[in-house]
């Protein structure tokens, strides 16, 4: 091991390199010989002398699988060597085959870090988890407008990148819808056949060598800012659709002050018949009282119009820049020189202002955070809604969070929850176990005195993230 997420396997006439480092992960084939020992024995130990019986791809997915037996007096049985190349979770583990327990890994993963499982020398093994569908259910595939490559990674069991814009310009090229293409690769990987096409880059970048100089720089950028916008319009799309119409704010409202001696303050929901005899389940909030309940669901309903027209109109927008997007990757190869350098000298006149960032989490929920200390002010006191949730790294200079409830009645998911805290912790400049202050937008407040972005806040709860 010349490095400790790197494993060398000498096979006599060549090396085989399994490289864990988070940010190149992969396995190649050496002439050179490694002479440094592992720290941990256990690897020599169990591998040293070991014959390779079987070697296996655990589905579609980066995960290699060795299989070793060895043949001595002090052989401890059978063991496998499971190597992830899993991006940053990337990892080498050695297990004993005969129930799966971690004997060595080249990088621990405790259960704070990953709540799925854990990876340690003593606790069984877990594979981790499928990226995606398998190929014989890619047909079932649900795919956003206009995908890019990151939304096929995402969906699609063992599609990396490369393969994703391989997809995407066989769509191109061919005509055919981005299905039918998945449905034949499927199938030509069901019979073990890659097609030719898999190796092939898409077509404008081909024509970036022999074209204009900068044709494959305008390319990615309008290539990134087209997926940034794709994953925008989804979220848009799910927030508009997640949206309580304001008549049944209004009911709930009205339902409340009609029973309100029958509710007390405290009650999460409360079951009550309507005038037409239907029985209605109404979420209420613990800290208020009837009477400021029913006030809160008709602010709602009277907020619900805007915030309507506001992401339709952020709907369309997006779509039209999308469209204006595909029309100009597609005259590129045919640009003239001239015209490239005009798009290129021109992204701070021609592009918005910039922004928050803005994440997209499990079940379309919005999670917002500021760059700076200006952004943090206006995120907080402007742009968020008063029972929005607001997340902040405690004793850190880092960035306001901001989970949109965008009209939903009810709280998010705990796992929601903690992947906006993830947010917070990375956005905070520090390492570690990061302890994460959850708290509504309502509770938050200006320091008097302070620079832009100092607030004290009550009424939070703590979370906690970690951040390597």
């Amino acid at each position: 091991m010349e490095h400790e997420r790197v494993l060398s396997l000498d096979f006599g006439r060549f090396m085989l390199s399994l490289d864990s480092r988070p940010e190149a992960p992969g396995l190649a084939f050496s002439g050179d010989r490694v002479k440094v020992a592992p720290k941990n024995p256990s690897w020599e130990h169990h591998l040293k002398g070991a014959t390779v019986t079987g070697a296996s791809q655990s589905g579609m997915d980066r995960v290699l699988v060795l299989e070793f037996e060895r043949n001595t007096v002090y052989d401890h049985g059978p063991c496998t060597l499971h190597f992830e190349m899993t991006g940053r979770n990337a990892n080498i583990i050695l297990c004993r085959k005969t129930d799966n327990r971690i004997i060595a890994c080249a990088r621990r993963v405790s259960s704070q870090q990953n709540r799925y499982r854990t990876i340690s020398p003593g606790v069984f093994y877990t594979p981790p988890p499928p990226s995606g569908l398998p190929p014989e259910r890619w047909f079932e595939s649900v795919l956003p407008q206009g995908p890019g490559p990151m939304d096929l990674c995402r969906v699609l069991e063992g599609i990396g990148p490369s393969t994703a814009r391989a997809i995407l310009a066989r769509a191109l090229a061919t005509g055919d819808d981005i299905k039918g293409v998945l449905h034949a690769l499927a199938e030509d990987l069901m019979r073990e056949s890659v097609p030719d096409w898999i190796g092939e880059q898409p077509g404008p970048s081909r024509a970036v060598d022999t074209k204009a100089p900068g044709t494959a720089e305008l390319t990615a950028r309008l290539t990134r800012e087209r997926k940034e916008l794709s994953r925008k319009l989804s979220a848009s799309e799910q927030a508009l659709e997640n949206l309580e119409r304001p008549e049944t704010f209004r009911m709930w409202g009205n339902l409340v002050l009609t029973y309100k001696n029958d509710l007390t303050k405290g009650m999460e929901r409360a079951v009550l018949e309507d005038y037409h005899g239907n029985a209605i389940e109404v979420p209420l909030k613990k800290a208020l009282n009837p009477p400021e309940n029913a006030a809160r669901f008709f602010r709602k309903a009277a907020g619900v119009h805007t915030e309507r027209e506001r992401l339709e109109g952020r709907i369309q927008r997006i779509k039209g820049r999308l469209t204006e997007l595909d029309g100009t990757l597609a005259l590129i190869p045919e640009m003239p020189p001239k015209r490239i350098a005009e798009l290129l000298g021109k992204p701070g006149k021609t592009t918005e202002a910039r922004r928050p960032r803005e994440f997209v989490l499990e079940g379309g929920w919005r999670c917002i955070a500021g760059r700076n200390a200006r952004e943090n002010e206006e995120l907080t006191f402007r742009t968020a809604s008063r029972d929005d949730f607001w997340l902040h790294a405690r004793g850190a200079s880092g960035s306001h969070v901001i989970l949109r409830r965008d009209g939903r009645p009810g709280n998010p998911p705990e796992k929601v929850l903690q992947l906006a805290a993830d947010i917070a912790a990375r956005h905070s400049g520090q390492k570690g176990i990061i302890p994460v202050d959850c708290t509504l937008v309502k509770y938050v407040r200006r320091v008097k005195g302070a620079p832009q972005g100092f607030v004290k806040y009550t009424n939070e709860k703590t979370l906690f993230a970690t951040v390597e």
